[in-house]
């Protein structure tokens, strides 16, 4: 089913190569054939991980200033444990959207996992009070 989709997003590309949100989804279901269905980490250097990075990449140089789009990439590159691309990432989106709620309680998640539970702390504080 997910290679069928991707077929598909592809083929839409074909009429609108620089759509953020084909390109974001054809990322997103690149990533799901890679790993995220079987809970697997992503291994970066699939031929898979790097057509779903391609495609993210040219989302973001569609529209730079798509929180979504900066917030779901941080989320690829955090499950192809890219932690410091990740991490920029994740506050990239939160100077595009201070009040990205779901980025913000995803953002302190990751830093709990690297350990930083004081920076975690910090994040979790501000989770709500938007």
């Amino acid at each position: 089913f997910f290679q069928m989709a991707v077929e598909k997003c592809e083929e839409s590309l074909n009429t609108n190569p620089n759509h953020k949100l084909t390109l974001r989804n054809c990322a997103q279901l690149l990533t799901f054939l890679g790993g995220a269905l079987q809970g697997k980490s992503g291994d970066w250097n699939s031929p898979t991980m790097k057509r779903a990075n391609s495609y993210y990449v040219r989302a973001l140089r569609a529209d730079p200033h798509d929180a979504h789009s900066t917030f779901q990439y941080a989320r690829f590159l955090a499950f192809c444990r890219r932690s410091e691309l990740a991490e920029d990432y994740f506050l990239k989106t939160l100077e595009l959207d201070p009040h990205f709620e779901r980025c913000l309680q995803e953002y302190g998640a990751f830093l709990r996992q690297l350990g930083k539970t004081d920076a975690a702390e910090r994040i979790a504080a501000l989770v709500g009070t938007h």
